[in-house]
């Protein structure tokens, strides 16, 4: 196997691994607060169209940074999106669930309406002109980078700070956490909203690595493989690095098959990632252990 080889499969893995890492920090801090957000799926593809759009627009106005403004749409947008989940979970005490699957349906119902109506009837956005940084004979996106280097502020915004504190007690025991004077629902609105800003990152990301545009498919499972991420990882920063990493491989496994060996059948290798979260979420599901004592459980106050 020549150097090249070793690279598309290396620097393929990690453009592949970023989205999903970002998506599956996303899960952890909705999660580590008691909030289940199986809308991730849908919240990666609110940021992914809105991010993809407006910079899109902007590049074509002739307007630098582009490709930035576009990420920080896609975080607030991916952020309001989560904060309608939050509502709907925390305020309204909608099954967790159920508020997921609605999000996942209509943002990508809408995202394809406003990309019809934006882009004269088509399914997708136009393709993004995305300067990348280039290493070799392959690329590796600066977001990319960065994206890895963010496990480290993540591990410490969860587990050094008074409010990733906060986020654990209120995730575990809510009832103790507002007895010792924790305001649970801020805290949980707060986790919830943070969980759909790295989802609409995580959008964005998978815009810029895999498609440079949007389309129906930018998204495609990856929200829902980043919850097997999340799930292997063990609930941890680092533990997500690693998943993620293993993940992106098998993602990214279908572009290599069919290019040192293009006889090969690459759709099977192609299902690979969802053969995966199938059998991480068999297994996993066989421990009885709960991460979070209160996840999916809606908080009473008048239940203390």
């Amino acid at each position: 196997m020549n150097s090249d080889i070793l690279l598309l499969i290396l620097f393929g893995s990690f453009s592949m691994a970023a989205p999903l890492i970002a998506a599956a920090y996303g899960g952890l801090f909705s999660e580590r607060s008691g909030v289940v957000n199986i809308g991730i799926e849908g919240m990666m593809t609110a940021g992914a169209f809105s991010g993809a759009t407006v910079a899109y627009f902007i590049g074509n106005a002739g307007i630098n940074g582009s490709i930035t403004i576009g990420f920080i749409v896609a975080i607030l947008i991916g952020g309001l999106t989560g904060l309608l989940h939050a509502y709907l979970c925390i305020s309204l005490k909608v099954d967790q669930i159920i508020s997921g699957v609605a999000i996942n349906t209509i943002t990508l119902a809408l995202s394809l309406f406003l990309t019809a109506i934006y882009f004269d009837g088509a399914q997708e956005t136009h393709t993004l002109l995305i300067r990348p940084i280039a290493y070799f004979s392959n690329r590796l996106t600066l977001v990319t980078i960065i994206r890895f280097l963010l496990v480290f502020a993540v591990n410490y915004l969860l587990n050094k700070t008074k409010w990733g504190l906060h986020v654990l007690a209120v995730g575990e025991n809510p009832q103790a956490a507002d007895a010792m004077g924790i305001n649970v629902i801020k805290t949980r609105y707060q986790a919830v909203i943070l969980s759909g800003a790295f989802s609409g990152l995580a959008g964005m990301v998978a815009v810029v690595n895999v498609t440079q545009r949007f389309t129906a498919t930018t998204v495609g499972g990856l929200g829902f493989i980043a919850l097997a991420v999340l799930i292997f990882g063990r609930h941890r920063p680092f533990g997500i690095i690693m998943a993620g990493l293993v993940f992106g491989f098998s993602k990214n496994l279908g572009a290599v098959i069919s290019t040192i060996a293009p006889k090969l059948p690459a759709i099977y290798f192609d299902i690979l990632p969802y053969v995966a979260t199938i059998v991480v979420l068999l297994i996993f599901s066989r421990n009885k252990k709960v991460e979070m004592e209160s996840l999916g459980i809606a908080y009473d106050k008048e239940l203390r």
